[in-house]
């Protein structure tokens, strides 16, 4: 069969050109459609950003004045919170105080009172006991009992002299010396209550 062209080549190639055209056309118009909606998703986006930190700004300034409000509320807690502390201290401390004011008394020698304890609660400064004895050789016994407890340790006379006291039961005698004792803790007494370790 023979072919026979009708259309002249030089309409054809137009058409086809037209064609191309138009298909270039119908992509570029489809490009500035993508990227219009992109520019304006974009725009949006930022714009919704911006709505929201603004958003957010005007709740963070509500809540500050809310927050400066809470301050002295929590400088209460704290204040209490310490005070709390310090009762738990007291407490715990009570517990073997007892303990070393009890041992203290038990190795008193005969003719020897205690007048003064004063105990802290810090292992490492010294603790006191101030009394009467009928003489400074009994006061010596009682330093020597003292050391010889296993929670107390480094014993020291700090002084012994005549007092202005005089004895009216006529069980000391004639005189009577005041003396103060200074010792330190063991550790270990800090552990224990009633000879129960903790």
């Amino acid at each position: 069969m023979l072919d026979i062209n009708l259309i002249p080549t030089d309409y054809k190639k137009q058409i086809m050109f037209a064609r191309d055209n138009r298909q270039k056309v119908k992509m570029l118009n489809l490009s500035l459609l993508l990227l219009a909606l992109s520019i304006g998703l974009y725009l949006a986006g930022n714009n919704y950003f911006d709505i929201k930190i603004v958003e957010k700004t005007i709740e963070v300034a509500k809540i500050d004045p809310a927050i400066n409000k809470l301050k002295p509320i929590e400088k209460k807690y704290k204040t209490l919170n310490s005070r709390v502390e310090v009762l738990k201290t007291i407490v715990k401390s009570h517990l073997y105080w007892t303990e070393i004011r009890d041992e203290v008394i038990s190795v008193l020698p005969e003719y020897t009172t205690v007048q003064g304890l004063t105990l802290n609660s810090d292992p490492k400064k010294e603790q006191q006991i101030t009394g009467q004895s009928k003489d400074l050789e009994t006061v010596a016994k009682y330093r020597n009992n003292l050391e010889n407890l296993p929670a107390i340790k480094d014993v020291k006379i700090n002084s012994g002299k005549l007092s202005g006291d005089q004895d009216t039961t006529g069980v000391m005698g004639d005189q009577i010396y005041d003396y103060k004792l200074s010792f330190t803790l063991d550790s270990a007494a800090f552990k224990s209550t009633n000879g129960e370790k903790k």
